[in-house]
């Protein structure tokens, strides 16, 4: 009997094994099969994460030809405003330049006015005929259709006045109105005053 009881032994412990490596196997099996789902997840993981790496190299690509274009542009606004810039300082060194002559120009024109205060002061006619010509109203002639028979009754003519003039006065509009106050005044005395 001890070869059946052997026997028998063996069979349990066959058995005992045999479900142990049924059970390893059903584990192992259940294992794969996690592995495989897993597997397909990280495979999606892994395409995701290459259509991210693919999609961040055309944005890096983009972003460089971007800021090469706004390089260029920058550029290209900071060459405008050097040119702004140097047509800025010319104007403005011709502004001042005006600005100097201008200075100029008002300095002359006040010394000349004192001279012609002083001129003034000198010459007590001139003032006295003034006055008279605000007294009567004053006519301005075209000399084109003036009538020269006045100028040949009266004795005298533009030419006549054209030496009196003072140095002082430079404009033809200051050198035509002392002739004409000239003109008033020998009328006066010619004619005995009015």
């Amino acid at each position: 009997m001890s070869a059946e009881l052997l026997s028998f032994v063996l069979d349990i412990f066959v058995l005992v094994f045999l479900g142990i490596t049924i059970y390893y196997a059903m584990r192992l099996s259940k294992n794969l099969k996690a592995f495989r789902v897993q597997r397909k997840e990280m495979k999606g993981l892994v395409d995701e994460l290459s259509r991210n790496i693919t999609l961040a190299q055309s944005a890096v690509e983009a972003l460089k030809s971007s800021g090469k274009s706004s390089g260029a542009n920058l550029r290209e606004q900071i060459n405008e405003a050097a040119a702004l810039t140097d047509e800025l300082q010319l104007m403005n060194e011709a502004g001042n330049n005006l600005a100097k002559r201008l200075e100029n120009l008002a300095e002359r024109n006040s010394r000349l006015a004192q001279s012609i205060d002083v001129a003034k002061m000198e010459e007590p006619e001139i003032e006295s005929s003034v006055a008279n010509a605000v007294d009567e109203p004053f006519l301005i002639q075209d000399r084109d259709f003036e009538d020269s028979s006045e100028e040949t009754e009266s004795g005298w003519g533009d030419d006549d006045l054209a030496g009196d003039v003072p140095d002082e006065l430079h404009s033809q509009a200051e050198q035509e109105l002392y002739r004409a106050l000239q003109r008033n005044q020998k009328k006066k005395s010619a004619g005995g005053g009015r």
